[in-house]
């Protein structure tokens, strides 16, 4: 077939076997430019493996083959994740040939998001304990603009819900890759470090790809102490670990003794700013009730007291701030961020659209 360049292309095949219904789904990218014969012959091959294994693809002469409801080699918790789409079926309509919003991301993004997770090491699994959800959010006053995604997650062994809103990229592979982004910063992934002679390094050789560390990435200990990823190569399982403060090694003391090896965490925005720029600042927000939904800049704003909001900004920077109520974002409004504690007054009834 013949395609645009840079356009996006998603090859879709089902098949029944053994009774059973298999799919696979593979999604690429055109590149822009044409080569120096002036054309592009991009190949790639979908294979069905079995009613239990889902797909295997191949592109380009190589093959990956992922696994599908599969426990095997599962170290973690979070090396097994689940992907699902919540909404109503009634909001869901296609207008022509042209997928509506809501059924883009069920019907496009999820699928890819699925095939990323697959790709970057973790495997699905409907039981996971480790279970992720996402909804569009409509505009309640705007219905015809795009809209948000509101990503949740239920993490093993944590009662709360992490929660974070993301934008609709360009196109469905760039907003994938978005979400498992902005999942991935949400998460404290402990790490064993340990002493290696004179020196501290981080073990890292049973980690998925989605887990894998990199230069200049922070871990963090349970007293709040930062170490920084040294600079590597490779795919080492022994990954050199920066001491910012010579005199503070990461293992604590037991006693008399240095401890040889603990565990660390990556950074999270639960606990930590999402970039070294931002800080943790506040809002003062009327006729607005503790238990709402309240998103800045797409992180969730914490109730402090006294109608307080706090949350995590770009200090002298613009965001928009969101209100989510009953599935749709009922509030949305650009608010300048500051140091000094700021004051607004949010109508819900009025929905500032996506500038």
């Amino acid at each position: 077939m013949k395609v645009k360049l840079g356009s996006e292309v998603t090859l879709k095949v089902e098949k029944l076997l053994d009774g059973t219904k298999t799919f696979a789904t593979k999604s690429f990218v055109i590149p822009k430019k044409t080569s120096n014969h002036g054309e592009i012959e991009f190949s790639t091959a979908i294979q069905l493996l079995s009613n239990t294994q889902r797909v295997g693809s191949e592109s380009r002469g190589k093959e990956k083959k992922f696994s599908n409801n599969s426990n095997h080699d599962i170290r973690s918790p979070l090396d097994a994740i689940w992907f699902s789409y919540i909404g109503s079926q009634s909001g869901i309509k296609k207008i022509g040939a042209v997928f509506s919003t809501a059924e883009r991301l069920q019907k496009k993004i999820l699928p890819l998001i699925k095939e990323r997770s697959e790709v970057l090491g973790l495997t699905l699994n409907p039981s996971s304990q480790w279970n992720v959800t996402l909804q569009h959010l409509p505009l309640s006053k705007e219905p015809d603009l795009q809209g948000l995604i509101l990503v949740s997650a239920k993490l093993p062994g944590n009662d709360k819900n992490i929660e974070f809103l993301k934008n609709y990229k360009r196109n469905d592979l760039a907003t994938a890759r978005s979400i498992l982004w902005a999942l991935k910063i949400h998460i404290a992934k402990e790490f064993q470090v340990a002493r290696n002679g004179q020196k501290w390094s981080v073990i890292q050789a049973k980690a998925r790809n989605y887990w894998k560390l990199k230069p200049g990435m922070l871990l963090y200990g349970k007293n709040g102490q930062h170490f920084q990823i040294d600079n590597f190569s490779g795919n080492p399982s022994w990954v050199p670990l920066k001491m910012l403060s010579s005199s503070i090694p990461p293992c604590p003391k037991v006693g008399n003794q240095q401890k040889v090896n603990c565990t660390l965490y990556t950074s999270h925005v639960g606990a930590y700013p999402p970039a070294d720029d931002w800080d943790r600042l506040k809002i003062k927000l009327f006729g607005i009730a503790p238990t709402a939904k309240i998103f800045v800049s797409g992180y969730k704003a914490a109730y402090e007291g006294g109608k307080v909001w706090s949350y995590w900004g770009q200090p002298g920077h613009q965001a928009n701030l969101t209100m989510v109520e009953n599935g749709e974002i009922v509030y949305r409004k650009k608010i300048k961020n500051s140091r000094l504690p700021t004051t607004g007054l949010p109508n819900p009834g009025q929905v500032v659209g996506r500038k």
